[in-house]
């Protein structure tokens, strides 16, 4: 029996070494397909992170043929497919973001051409109320300072007239035209310039 024995401890040993043989070896081969696999995928990310980085922001990556399996965040996704997830994510964001961006550089733009347009109508404006202004200024200047120089001016006739002396009442009044004309004329040179 101890023949037997050893026999059937040979069989058993032989076995269990080809049944842990073919563990190893579908091991390795699984190992090796799951590595290939994750070598495809990073390097589809790669791909698309370039094309990304190139300004393509609508390029999303693919880790799985059109029509094939696709991945959820819940389902079977693995790290990779999760990082390709993210990024796609972040793509859609940046797209979205850019977009929103040239909407408000276009609205900032057209604002500027309308604040342009209002600052030139309102120069054009203050110009011709300038203008105005300064033909008001004349026309009163030529309106108001004439009449009062011409009573001055008779004024001091009245008092240098040689021929025919003034009474004292008389004096009194062409000095009070003469006093009060000169302030008024002061009073028109401040208020006209």
């Amino acid at each position: 029996t101890t023949v037997l024995e050893k026999k059937q401890f040979v069989n058993n040993t032989i076995i269990i070494s080809t049944i842990l043989a073919v563990v190893v070896i579908v091991t390795l081969v699984l190992f090796f397909i799951n590595f290939k696999s994750a070598g495809r995928k990073l390097g589809l990310i790669s791909l698309g992170l370039r094309k990304i980085a190139a300004g393509d922001l609508s390029n999303r990556i693919e880790l799985y043929e059109a029509g094939g399996v696709s991945v959820s965040r819940t389902a079977s996704a693995d790290e990779i497919d999760t990082i390709a997830m993210d990024i796609n994510d972040m793509a859609s964001n940046l797209e979205e973001t850019i977009s929103s961006l040239r909407d408000i550089r276009d609205n900032l733009e057209m604002k500027v051409v309308e604040r342009t347009r209002e600052y030139q109508l309102a120069k054009v404006s203050a110009i011709e109320a300038n203008n105005a202004k300064s033909d008001f200024l004349a026309s009163m200047s030529h309106e108001l300072r004439t009449p009062m120089n011409s009573i001055l001016g008779f004024a001091q006739i009245l008092e240098s007239s040689s021929e025919e002396p003034l009474s004292d009442s008389q004096q009194f009044s062409v000095d009070h035209i003469l006093s009060g004309g000169k302030h008024l004329l002061e009073l028109i040179n401040q208020v006209l310039e």
